[in-house]
């Protein structure tokens, strides 16, 4: 019913609407797609920027108060902290000081402060200026100020342990509060204060800081929080630190727009659903009250996102939403962003998109219906003049060629096809003609080339029965030389006559080879094919290859059946065939296995040989059994060859019946197989006897590599040759070695650089023709490690372009001898470059002889200087010096350190301190040690368990960037004097009047008259000076030119020697030792006045010290 109207209907009108229909169907599709596409971007765009924006404000704010945290942890460690809240200087201190009563005090201070702004006149217990609360104030409020002012907080807190607030720089409401009233038990502050002294309690986990979140203190009626602190002043707990927080910082954080449109904004919500980040006082005032927001709600449960939500303020937005967590308080970051501004550029997409789509359908609706009339109106005009053209009729005028119109062009371009079909039967039909006489010139050619082909076999053929001749009697010769015509031969010529005889084998060979294949290639080949058994030819052939093997790495392996077989073969041919197959394996095979296999299946036998050598591509399977052909023809292959072993083989096969074939795979190994058809027919005993005694075509083997000749010639330098033949090395060799040198011989390139990487040599003889790499590569690669004059190498090869030459050259070559060479000439070319090589190293040595003499000599001289500067700088030290390693070993001490520690210098070094001091002192100090990398301490020395002295000791890090650091200890013993002047140290207000009357040069005096009176009270008793200081181990003792010497101790005798910071200790323990040490008489008044000197001297030095 459809498609009846459907055909009536004109041809244009259909294809008016079906152009329409495409036309305009694609465009709403793609319309669509793009207005539900560009939705859908611009919000994931506008959530990407929403989230984006959220977390860099967590980012942000989670780095700003980590940054406040690390701030206010800080500036609560400073000294200044802690010396104003310090119990007997600070603000708690200056606050018990106003009066006994705490809440009294309080309100004498906010009274104070409230009526003068200033606090001097708030009275003092002690009544002294010093001390007071306006001394502690003045002195601390301005450091507290500058920090306030380079920080966020705005207010600084100083709370006393019992919660009395007893100082605030901006003088709020919290100041003088008690902390533990009622009036204040409800607010932030004093929350955090109770939370942090239970955390202060013993047994409990202390809290290093307490954070309360922003709300609204009830006192101040504005929205911040605090940070409260402990403070410690020496481990002793002495108060707390309050840090108050105003909104403002996150406010300005959370006001930047950027990204976030005209409508868009972000703020931080608390746990409490409170917004505290607006800067508009307005909205400030709406943030005192929470607010329940289900983004809020999403980003206190930990969870980041975005989503469609109603804002606060109850519009509809898009929102993305995270979280920041700070000591123990979560607050939510929401950045948003009105819908109405997000979906506004799609209102307008989609307006541009109708508008575009109804001017494109009013556009083609006009261009469809001009272009359908321009098409059908000429159609029927045409159909005549094409229907005559489809007939055949060529030669036929076609009408309506003069229009310019459409209808015109289509008429000229049919004429003219019609013009170029004609034309193009005329080529073709000459063509033809062409093609018919090439093929009679080829087929003329092709009879030329063969006729060639006769003739070059024809030569070739004269030429291999030519050599046979002169090899015969080569081969005949060299046997009846072995076998001793010319009477008996030594081990080296039996060796060389092997080696010539084994050449002269496989030149005959390669005739044999090439008639072989001239027979086969002309049909002349005759074979016997008779029943031959598989086995024994088999077992025959395996024998012989297995003696062949040389390569201790393959192993040859046969696969026999138990039951024989016959088949109709020529076992000579046969042989050949086996013998050819397992060559190949042995020479492509360097490391693995080789299996010979024989199964008989379906009345044939199949023989096949498998390897796991080298294999052959894919690619070159086609052509092995090809003549001449081989797979690695270059002048690096391993293996040499003519490339006619398996083409015979091949032709040898099929003509008794088979077919070889191989299957091989690159790296994997190669499989050769042929298949030979069995026969009942029996085998002829003569047969098998003839077979036997038959020469076998296997050569025996022969050594090809020779022997070093042993002699008493002295070596003239070591050579090593390389060269891929083994009679080119023999003839080397010969001539190397009768001339005196010792020779190395290898046959490839890598066996000759792993040879030069195990021992030097002093030439290399290098063919340039190698398996694996040529003797270019070889020769580069020991360019790369060796030079022109480390390793002379002589390029010897047949290789006569004068490219090769210069190749030769250019790849590090020392000079260049071609093939054939004389003997003369090869050992005059190796002399030269031995010799110049030898002279280049003799120069290089004395060279680095003489530089490394003169080196040797400046150093052992800086070294001596060394020795006596550190000698003298030991020796002027008078402080015993000890250090030691991590291991609390001594690995350094000076002379006044072995005498004040009375043992030898062998038994300190290596010792453990722990030996000298006592060990729990030693720990302790390590420890505080490590802490602080300097400090002085007091260690007692053991001498015995009755003998115990106390030593000061300045204890220091060799180096602070080490974890194995030295350290060093400077050792002073105290003396009974330091107790007597500790006992003192007490000093009233007469005797600081006293202070100001002592001079220092009467202190230097009276350190001299000490040092005069001690010692000439020594001299009395009958000792010396030198005795003095080696008994009382105070003063060092020198050696100068073999006399002992005290030069510290004289500097002390006389007033202008005298250091410029003198060791008073030292000078009281001389005092002391000198007193202890010497009995005075009674009726010795000299020795008494020396001794009431002395004392009135000691104690005006210590006077003198106590006072500075």
């Amino acid at each position: 019913m459809l498609m009846r109207p459907m055909k009536d209907i004109s041809f244009r009108a259909k294809l008016s609407v079906a152009f329409l229909l495409l036309s305009i169907t694609p465009i709403a599709v793609i319309a669509a797609v793009f207005h539900f596409s560009f939705v859908s971007n611009n919000e994931k765009q506008a959530y990407d920027t929403l989230f984006a924006i959220a977390q860099n404000k967590q980012a942000t704010l989670q780095q700003h108060m980590q940054g406040l945290r690390q701030q206010a942890l800080h500036f609560s460690n400073t000294d200044f902290v802690r010396y104003a809240m310090s119990r007997f200087y600070g603000f708690s201190y200056a606050f018990d000081l106003i009066d006994d009563s705490p809440d009294k005090a309080a309100q004498l201070l906010r009274d104070s402060y409230t009526q003068s702004g200033h606090f001097k006149a708030l009275p003092s217990k002690l009544g002294m200026t010093v001390g007071s609360y306006n001394h502690v104030y003045e002195r601390f409020d301005d450091g507290f100020s500058d920090f306030i002012g380079s920080s966020d907080f705005s207010d600084i807190l100083l709370v006393n342990p019992t919660g009395r607030v007893v100082y605030s720089n901006s003088k709020g409401v919290y100041f003088t509060a008690d902390l533990t009233s009622t009036a204040y038990r409800n607010t932030p502050l004093s929350e955090l204060f109770f939370r942090l002294s239970e955390s202060l309690a013993p047994n409990s986990a202390p809290e290093v800081i307490v954070f309360s979140d922003f709300i609204v203190d009830p006192k101040s009626h504005d929205i911040r929080s605090y940070l409260l602190l402990p403070v410690k002043n020496h481990e002793v707990f002495s108060g707390y630190i309050a840090f108050v927080l105003p909104p403002d910082a996150l406010a300005n954080m959370m006001a930047s727009r950027q990204g976030l449109g005209a409508t868009g904004e972000s703020y931080l919500v608390n746990q409490a659903g409170i917004i505290f980040s607006h800067r508009d006082s307005r909205e400030a005032e709406r943030a005192k009250f929470p607010v329940e927001l289900n983004a809020s709600i999403q980003a206190q449960k930990g969870v980041n996102g975005v989503m469609k939500a109603v804002n606060y303020k109850g519009q509809a937005t898009f929102a993305a939403y995270t979280f920041s967590d700070f000591l123990n308080t979560r607050w939510s970051i929401i950045a948003e962003q009105s819908a109405s501004e997000v979906q506004a550029s799609n209102i307008k997409f989609r307006n541009l998109i109708i508008f575009i789509g109804l001017l494109s359908a009013a556009v083609m609706t006009v261009m469809i219906y001009l272009i359908a009339l321009s098409l059908t109106r000429p159609l029927h005009s045409l159909m005549l003049a094409t229907k005559a053209v489809t007939e055949g009729n060529w030669h036929k005028k076609i009408l309506g060629t003069s229009r310019r119109d459409e209808i015109g062009q289509l008429a000229s371009q049919f004429s003219l096809m019609q013009q170029a079909i004609r034309q193009q039967l005329q080529v073709i039909g000459d063509t033809n003609q062409q093609l018919e006489q090439q093929v009679a010139l080829i087929n003329q050619q092709n009879e030329q080339l063969v006729q060639a082909d006769k003739i070059k076999d024809e030569f070739l053929t004269n030429t291999s029965h030519e050599l046979r001749t002169p090899l015969t009697g080569v081969i005949g010769i060299t046997e009846s030389l072995l076998n001793g015509v010319a009477g008996p031969c030594n081990e080296q010529q039996s060796q060389q006559l092997h080696l010539a005889l084994s050449g002269a084998q496989r030149l005959a060979h390669l005739v044999d080879d090439l008639t072989d294949f001239h027979q086969i290639k002309d049909n002349r080949l005759r074979i016997q094919l008779q029943p031959v058994a598989v086995l024994p030819v088999v077992q025959r052939v395996f024998e012989l290859a297995k003696h062949n093997l040389s390569n201790p790495y393959v192993e040859l392996h046969a696969d026999l059946p138990k039951q024989d077989h016959v088949v109709i073969a020529d076992s000579i041919r046969l042989e050949q065939v086996l013998h050819n197959l397992l060559s190949n394996a042995m020479k492509y095979t360097r490391r693995g296995q080789i299996t010979l296999t024989v199964k008989a299946a379906r009345g044939h036998v199949s023989i096949a040989v498998t390897d796991s050598g080298i294999g052959i591509a894919e690619s070159d399977l086609a052509v092995i059994f090809e003549p001449f052909k081989q797979v690695d023809g270059s002048e690096t292959r391993t293996q040499g060859g003519s490339g006619l072993g398996l083409a015979i083989s091949q032709q040898l096969v099929q003509l008794m019946g088979g077919q070889l074939a191989c299957q091989s795979e690159l790296g994997q190994g190669s499989r050769f197989e042929f298949c030979l058809p069995m026969t009942q027919r029996p085998v002829l005993t003569s047969c098998e006897q003839a077979l036997n005694q038959r020469q076998s075509l296997l050569v025996e083997p022969v050594s090809l590599l020779p022997s070093a000749v042993k002699g008493e010639l002295q070596s003239l330098g070591q050579v090593l040759v390389v060269d891929d033949e083994a009679m080119n090395l023999q003839v080397i060799h010969n001539h190397l070695s009768l001339a005196g040198y010792q020779t190395q011989l290898c046959q490839d390139g890598q066996q000759a650089l792993t040879l030069l990487a195990q021992q030097p040599f002093d030439l290399l003889i290098l063919d340039v023709m190698l398996p694996s790499i040529s003797g270019f590569e070889v020769a580069i690669a020991i360019r790369a490690q060796q030079g022109l004059v480390d390793l002379p190498i002589l390029m010897l090869t047949a290789k006569t372009r004068t490219k090769d030459v210069l190749r030769g050259f250019q790849v590090g070559a020392n000079d260049y001898l071609m093939k054939p060479f004389l003997q003369d000439e090869l050992l005059a070319r190796v002399g030269s470059l031995i010799r110049a090589k030898q002279s280049q190293q003799h120069s290089e040595e004395n060279k680095r002889l003489k530089q490394q003499m003169a080196k040797h000599i400046e150093v052992e001289q800086m070294l001596q200087q060394s020795q006596q500067n550190m000698q003298h700088m030991l020796a002027q030290v008078e402080d015993a010096i000890i250090n030691i390693n991590p291991f609390q070993q001594v690995v350094f001490c000076n002379y006044a350190a072995v005498k004040l520690l009375g043992c030898q210098e062998c038994e300190l070094l290596g010792a453990d301190i722990s030996t000298f001091f006592m060990a729990a002192e030693v720990n302790q100090l390590l420890a505080n040690l490590n802490q602080r990398g300097q400090l002085e301490a007091r260690l007692t020395l053991q001498r015995g368990e009755q003998d115990a002295r106390a030593l000061q000791v300045s204890a220091s890090l060799i180096s602070a960037y080490s974890d194995y650091a030295e350290i060093s200890l400077v050792c002073h013993e105290l003396g009974d004097e330091l107790s007597t002047l500790s006992a003192k140290s007490n000093v009233d207000n007469g005797q600081a009047l006293h202070c100001e009357q002592l001079i220092e040069s009467d202190y230097r005096q009276d350190l001299v008259t000490v040092m005069n009176h001690a010692l000439a009270l020594w001299n009395a008793a009958g000792h010396s000076k030198v005795e003095l200081a080696e008994q009382s181990k105070i003063w060092s003792v020198y050696l100068d030119r073999s006399s002992a010497q005290t030069r510290t101790l004289d500097k002390y005798l006389l007033l202008e020697t005298l250091p410029k910071k003198p060791r008073w200790r030292d000078v009281l323990r001389t005092a002391t030792f000198v007193k202890q040490n010497v009995a005075v008489a009674c009726g010795d008044k000299e020795s008494q006045g020396y001794l009431a000197q002395i004392e009135i001297s000691c104690e005006q030095i210590k006077r003198y010290i106590n006072c500075k």
